[in-house]
């Protein structure tokens, strides 16, 4: 008896517990994440930056000031100060109330096994 009220007890907590595949199956929200970053290039980026080759992740829970919250990976290539072409960069970019929030520089594993699509396609 002591047994079975064990074995149902951890059965109804291990059902509570978040697991970390419940959470990477849960849906992003509904939010054409493309068309923003598209439509906001001039924000993001300064206009003597002259961003081109702009290249956007899938919508992703990414860490921010104030925890996880939906972002996206978004790689440029631009111009330094002097005139000259930078590498490809890495920014993240986070939403809130369907609209930017944030630009950051990506850091660490923020952008790890992201799919890049030009900013033009799909």
């Amino acid at each position: 008896m002591r047994n079975t009220l064990s074995v149902t007890l951890v059965v109804a907590l291990a059902a509570c517990w978040p697991w970390p595949m419940a959470a990477q199956a849960a849906p992003g929200p509904a939010l054409d994440h493309r068309k923003l970053i598209a439509e906001n290039l001039t924000k993001l980026f300064s206009a003597d930056a002259h961003v081109r080759n702009v290249v956007v992740s899938e919508l992703r829970r990414v860490p921010s000031a104030v925890g996880l919250t939906w972002g996206t990976c978004v790689r440029v290539n631009a111009t330094s100060m002097i005139g000259k072409p930078t590498v490809p960069r890495t920014y993240v970019v986070t939403f809130s109330r369907n609209a930017l929030a944030e630009r950051r520089a990506a850091s660490g594993n923020d952008c790890v096994g992201a799919k890049f699509m030009p900013l033009g396609a799909g």
